[in-house]
């Protein structure tokens, strides 16, 4: 008998340790499937056209008051460009809800993350440099991003993306003057701003007026049409960094995450991926900033290889140590970088207005 509890004993602990070590493809593959999948088709009908004249769909106006993403931390001096500058920001996902496949305008305003963590912390990067314009738009089912190809999450990656672009058309059209802009987003919200820069900027009357974009989190293929930033005043290009730990691993097929691509969502293998995060003029290099702990007092910065950018493990109380899977370090990339983004945009603001 005691034979026979020790093996049994044995058999558990290894189970355990093999569990724990595959702990990201267990969750990514088997759990998230069951729990965050909705339970019913896309439906188009669900997807009436959004008002976007209507300023309650947006999170963040600079004719408004008191946004989220206005309030800088205590202590911090933003930067000022020479020139007036314009930032159309596209938040990340903030909901893991199986209940529908993109979220109602009301599910946005409500949602806890987006209001208490996101809007003050991301946009925020931009709130001493520039004017913050942020929509809210029916972002897509967490799951959206692990469904098989030409299924239920390609519709709503789309219908996310239609609210999107018709912000954008709003915000050209009634906002922007002739100023230059900003494109910024995070993971879901790069993805969407990849195709926006792609489909409705580049070789259009608005590119000469893009600064840059900033589109972190997601995969920006090396092959895009899209133009890498390279030297720290180049203009009309774009950075894009993923952050991870040495030995960290990103979650299972994420070089193919869907990618709008010749008319449809690719989630083929598109190559080697951008790494370019901005660059900190200020000698306390990449100085972060969490919304629960404020600015955070130096954080020493990466190296990108092969597609990723490699940092130092954030400090827990810095940031806290929450990782998507270990060593992926995706939820701090605006925060492990917040300082340097509006120096960086600031720098290239400069540079767009000199040549001018």
């Amino acid at each position: 008998m005691r034979k026979w509890l020790l093996r049994i004993l044995g058999a558990t602990a290894i189970l355990l340790t093999v569990a724990w070590f595959n702990r990201s493809w267990i969750f990514w593959t088997i759990i998230a499937p069951l729990t965050i999948v909705p339970d019913h088709d896309f439906s188009a009908g669900d997807m009436a056209a959004i008002d976007y004249a209507v300023e309650d769909n947006w999170a963040s106006l600079p004719q408004r008051a008191d946004d989220l993403s206005d309030h800088a931390p205590d202590g911090y001096v933003p930067p000022e460009p020479a020139v007036d500058v314009d930032v159309f920001y596209i938040h990340p996902t903030s909901s893991r809800s199986a209940d529908t496949w993109n979220l109602s305008m009301d599910g946005e305003r409500e949602s806890e993350l987006l209001q208490e963590v996101l809007l003050p912390q991301q946009p925020a990067a931009f709130t001493g440099c520039c004017n913050v314009y942020a929509p809210y738009y029916r972002q897509a089912a967490f799951y959206s991003f692990m469904a098989p190809s030409g299924d239920n999450g390609d519709q709503a990656i789309e219908a996310a993306y239609m609210d999107v672009r018709a912000a954008f058309h709003h915000f050209v059209a009634n906002w922007s003057g002739d100023r230059p802009f900003v494109i910024a987003g995070h993971s879901q919200g790069s993805g969407h701003g990849i195709r926006l820069v792609e489909e409705e900027i580049l070789g259009t009357g608005l590119q000469h007026r893009m600064v840059a974009a900033y589109l972190p989190g997601f995969r920006l293929p090396v092959s895009s049409s899209i133009t890498p930033c390279d030297t720290p005043n180049q203009t009309g290009c774009a950075l894009s960094w993923n952050s991870m730990e040495e030995g960290g691993t990103p979650p299972p097929d994420f070089e193919k995450s869907p990618l709008a691509r010749n008319g449809s969502m690719s989630r083929e293998d598109l190559g080697d991926l951008v790494c370019n995060p901005p660059m900190a003029d200020s000698e306390a290099g990449y100085t972060g900033y969490s919304v629960a702990t404020g600015l955070a007092p130096s954080i020493p910065g990466g190296a990108c290889r092969d597609g990723f950018w490699y940092v130092p493990t954030p400090e827990l109380e810095a940031f806290g140590s929450f990782e998507l899977t270990p060593g992926w370090y995706h939820v701090y990339e605006y925060a492990h970088t917040w300082v340097a983004i509006g120096e960086d945009v600031t720098r290239r603001a400069n540079a767009w207005a000199a040549a001018r």
